[in-house]
């Protein structure tokens, strides 16, 4: 009975120091990782909708956007 209690103490302990060190990322380290993953990119795609509520009829559009860096090409080395 008291190894089964010392098991659980031990694993909830463990737990409780596992979680804590996954602790919420800082602004500074989420733009850090943001700013490198752009400059390692060759380009982006995106796709969105947009909707105008002006006058009486609403107007809808579909955007896609296609970046690439300049001097880019696949393949070429």
């Amino acid at each position: 009975m008291m190894k089964k209690m010392t098991l659980w103490l031990v694993l909830a302990v463990g737990m409780v120091l596992l979680l804590s060190a996954c602790g919420e990322k800082s602004q500074e380290d989420v733009m850090k990782k943001m700013e490198n993953k752009m400059n390692d990119m060759s380009g982006y795609k995106a796709k969105a909708k947009m909707s105008m509520k002006t006058g009486q009829e609403d107007q809808t559009y579909s955007i896609d956007i296609w970046h690439k860096k300049k001097g880019f090409l696949p393949g070429v080395t």
